[in-house]
């Protein structure tokens, strides 16, 4: 059975031990090897699934020339001092 595992190409570090201690962690009595079988080729097949394409949810806000649009970064500060503002010098 083991042998199946290793030629099927299991990895003994990847899916065949962490499996075998989960069971073992669940306090699951195998009365044979093939109780790891299926548990062993799932694990096998979800570390070979390649991760989906990745996707932009947002884009950044740009201009028609492709830059960023200008920042006001005092905008909402009416009432507050602004320290170091366009001119000043602290």
């Amino acid at each position: 059975m083991i042998h199946q595992w290793l030629d099927g190409g299991a990895d003994i570090d990847l899916d065949i031990i962490p499996e075998i201690k989960r069971l073992h962690d669940k306090g699951i009595q195998p009365r044979g090897w093939g109780l790891f079988t299926q548990d062993i080729a799932n694990a096998k097949s979800k570390r070979e699934t390649p991760l989906p394409k990745g996707e932009t949810k947002h884009a950044r806000p740009t201009t028609k020339q492709g830059r960023f649009e200008q920042q006001d970064y005092y905008s909402g500060t009416e009432g507050f001092e602004v320290i170091g503002g366009p001119g000043v010098t602290v």
